[in-house]
């Protein structure tokens, strides 16, 4: 039944019989009964759907919330990894750099020992060369002091039999003394 004015409503009713208007009436309340029981049930299911929803609400909030932690603690885990990666990276290149830093120091420390060696040798060389040169002149030193003992009763002979020449002073020139040979 569409809208219809209140004109149309009136000549409407005015031709129906009074039992028409009873029925109409009745169909009325009838469908208002109807309205009045969907409504009901209408205002039933959107109780039960609310309360499902705030139910839901809560346990989906809960699983949100859980899923929440879980992402985070990957997302923190995965974060942990990269971190442990790139220092594990950084640690890396830093051993490598103190590698490269050791094996130098053990070159230079290997050219070191072999200069040091080098080093030893030639001083053990002249070491060894001195050595026979101290021993040629010890080998002197003793045919000398042979030669002297032979001589050295010469020698004595030799002192008392010499006779100094006398000096006579001549006299004091630039504050030195000059002296002559003292005439016999």
């Amino acid at each position: 039944m569409g809208e219809r004015t209140r004109a149309e409503r009136a000549e409407l009713h005015g031709q129906s019989s009074k039992w028409d208007l009873v029925e109409e009436l009745l169909d009325a309340e009838d469908r208002a009964a109807e309205l009045r029981k969907l409504y009901i049930e209408a205002r039933a299911d959107a109780t039960y759907f609310e309360e499902w929803a705030t139910s839901n609400g809560r346990r989906l909030n809960a699983k949100i919330l859980e899923t929440d932690r879980y992402r985070l603690a990957w997302l923190s885990a995965r974060r942990r990894a990269a971190d442990e990666a790139n220092l594990g990276m950084e640690a890396l290149e830093l051993k490598q750099a103190e590698i490269v830093r050791l094996k130098a120091d053990k070159e230079a420390a290997r050219d070191s020992i072999y200069r040091l060696a080098a080093d030893r040798l030639r001083i053990d060389h002249e070491a060894t060369d001195l050595a026979v040169q101290l021993a040629d002149a010890y080998q002197e030193i003793a045919r000398l002091n042979a030669a002297m003992d032979e001589c050295g009763d010469h020698m004595d002979a030799l002192r008392e039999s010499t006779c100094a020449a006398q000096l006579e002073s001549v006299g004091v020139i630039d504050g030195d003394e000059v002296y002559r040979l003292k005439r016999s």
